[in-house]
């Protein structure tokens, strides 16, 4: 998915006309010219919807990517490819170029803000998938408190998941606050149609120099840590990580608690816990991490 919405950038995009303005969910117009503030990065070290790439003037540059969309042999500079913004450009402010519209498969329309940044490079913002989560900022007082609150409510049912590995089935079950202990517990269910699996959740080592934690991030940018998680009947002994064996067909309900929580924070944009897997019989680990975005919290 995240490949074809790269190619759709370039191939698939419409320059709207360059005196056209575009009205946002937050009810403002913005204009080519008009300065925009970035929120901060909703995954932590990455944007989830904004990208950077390098510009490259005339048709040269698409003429390229369409041979190379073709099957053709072309070498394309890396640069030249969007890639997820870094948290560099948190609170960042430029000014817009222009505008392009993309059409998604499903005919679904996103107006994309072409932004300045330094050394020939460029913002890509989806203007409105960017307001809704955070990830730029309205100047508009009412949409963060009125607008975005009333907006979280309905999509409330959009919680979306994506699992660590085409093999392995992760469905959501709830996101419980518990208003005492200022923590907040993801339930999910795991199943998988492979050999009996062996799974470590939660704090992934790949190599001695880094170590992957579970991790989850609230709409203003905030960061929160774990210190308990279960899978089946296993819990975690250090907090860190919990090992369990997944047999085949079999869904095993598991959890992650998140702590230091304030009960005024009503959604996580964004959820990230690693996964090590290997078969149950032996053989080398494999990684991945499970991503649960857009998730309500209902407190007691």
């Amino acid at each position: 998915m995240q490949k074809l919405l790269i190619t759709l950038l370039f191939i698939s995009q419409v320059l709207l006309g360059q005196g056209k303005a575009y009205k946002a969910i937050d009810g403002i117009t913005y204009k080519k010219g008009d300065l925009i503030k970035l929120g901060v990065a909703s995954k932590g070290a990455d944007f989830q919807f904004i990208y950077t790439y390098k510009h490259v003037s005339g048709l040269t540059n698409g003429l390229r990517i369409l041979d190379a969309v073709s099957g053709n042999d072309v070498n394309i500079d890396k640069d030249e490819t969007p890639h997820l913004a870094s948290s560099e450009l948190n609170h960042y402010e430029g000014k817009i170029l222009q505008f392009r519209k993309m059409t998604l498969e499903d005919k679904t329309e996103i107006v994309n803000a072409i932004v300045e940044y330094k050394n020939d490079y460029r913002i890509m913002v989806p203007v409105d998938l960017a307001l809704f989560c955070g990830e730029m900022k309205s100047s508009n007082p009412d949409f963060s408190t009125t607008i975005a609150s009333k907006m979280n409510e309905q999509q409330s049912d959009m919680t979306q998941v994506k699992s660590f590995s085409p093999d392995f089935e992760i469905a959501f079950i709830s996101a419980k606050g518990d208003t005492y202990n200022q923590t907040v517990t993801i339930s999910y269910t795991i199943k998988h149609k492979l050999v009996h699996q062996r799974l470590d959740i939660g704090s992934v080592r790949k190599d001695w120099h880094r170590t992957t934690l579970s991790k989850a991030y609230d709409f203003e940018g905030n960061e929160y840590d774990y210190n308990n998680i279960t899978l089946g009947s296993e819990a975690s002994d250090s907090g860190l990580k919990v090992t369990n064996k997944v047999p085949t067909n079999v869904t095993l309900k598991a959890s992650v608690t998140f702590i230091k929580i304030l009960p005024d924070v009503k959604s996580f944009n964004f959820v990230t816990i690693p996964v090590s897997y290997k078969d149950d019989a032996g053989g080398n680990p494999k990684y991945g991490e499970i991503e649960i975005s857009n998730v309500k919290i209902n407190w007691d």
